[in-house]
């Protein structure tokens, strides 16, 4: 391994690409700085700094855990299988290719407005995935493909918005975390799940929706016929602030949705929103052939 630093300039135009191969390292640090710069750090081996590049590709090398850090700019960012590997892409950085580590992923934000994409295929995924942080959480982040972790292996996904369109969530223990624990301005519902979210130990979800003044800015929305499933279940919510109607804390709506567990207890708490004379702002609402149940004592 080599441990004196390098630096790549790939210059102007070209397809220049940087591939890592071989060895074995505990952690790997990527910073973006730019559109075709940035840093990475390989535990045990020299600074990598690099420009003027198009693609990066560590498919050869084993990382047990992997850290990649976005630029200052807005990032609209995807991570989705790439053959037997899986690419993080972006226009306002480098695309990177990498092997599914045995430990972990984490992805943080660097600005405010950064989105990001799970799918629409992901399944080369299994380590255990964390998204943004409670502190500095992504603006949207959107599952359009399956993510089944390894048994053991945790997820949890920090944003504004959260929404599991497709495919659904499957891991040990599962955070979805879209409260701030403040209003946040905009039309949304913090957690919208249409897909099954299933985990093996505790499914934690908390959601606030916007202030749009047309209402309808839900906390939790449970939807679709999907349902969330852990041991234990925690979903709390809360109603956007808007002066329209309708601003539910949690919703679970239409037949098969359910909020449930395998044996242990089911917590759901809402609190509904509204302002000005906005009504219809419950709490809690299930209807239409939703369901929130326990398999077990403690609901």
């Amino acid at each position: 391994v080599l441990t004196h630093p390098i630096i790549y300039d790939g210059g102007a135009g070209g397809f220049d690409t940087l591939i890592i191969t071989g060895g074995t390292f505990a952690t790997g640090e990527f910073v973006y700085t730019g559109v075709d710069s940035g840093t990475i750090a390989l535990a045990g081996a020299g600074l990598i700094t690099y420009s003027g590049l198009e693609p990066i590709d560590t498919t050869g090398s084993t990382i047990d855990d992997l850290v990649f850090n976005f630029p200052a700019g807005p990032s609209n960012a995807t991570l989705a299988n790439d053959g037997a590997g899986l690419k993080l892409s972006a226009a306002a950085f480098e695309d990177t290719t990498f092997a599914n580590p045995a430990g972990s992923v984490t992805i943080n934000r660097g600005n405010a407005a950064d989105t990001l994409t799970l799918g629409p295929a992901v399944g080369n995924l299994t380590a255990a995935l964390t998204v943004g942080s409670a502190t500095s959480p992504f603006a949207v982040i959107t599952v359009s493909g399956a993510v089944v972790l390894d048994f053991g292996k945790d997820l949890s996904l920090y944003a504004t918005r959260i929404a599991v369109n497709a495919g659904g969530l499957s891991a040990y223990n599962i955070t979805l975390d879209a409260d701030t624990g403040s209003q946040v301005a905009g039309f949304f519902t913090g957690v919208n799940i249409f897909a099954h979210v299933i985990g093996e130990g505790h499914v934690q979800i908390d959601g606030r929706g916007g202030n749009d003044s047309g209402g309808i800015q839900h906390g939790v929305r449970v939807a679709g016929g999907a349902f969330v499933f852990g041991d234990t279940t925690t979903v709390q919510g809360t109603g956007g602030s808007s002066s329209g109607n309708d601003n539910y804390g949690v919703l679970v709506f239409g037949s098969g949705s359910q909020i449930t567990s395998s044996g242990g207890a089911v917590s759901v708490t809402g609190a509904g929103g509204g302002a000005d004379s906005s009504s219809f702002n419950y709490g809690v609402l299930v209807f239409g052939g939703g369901m929130i149940t326990s398999a077990g004592a403690g609901a």
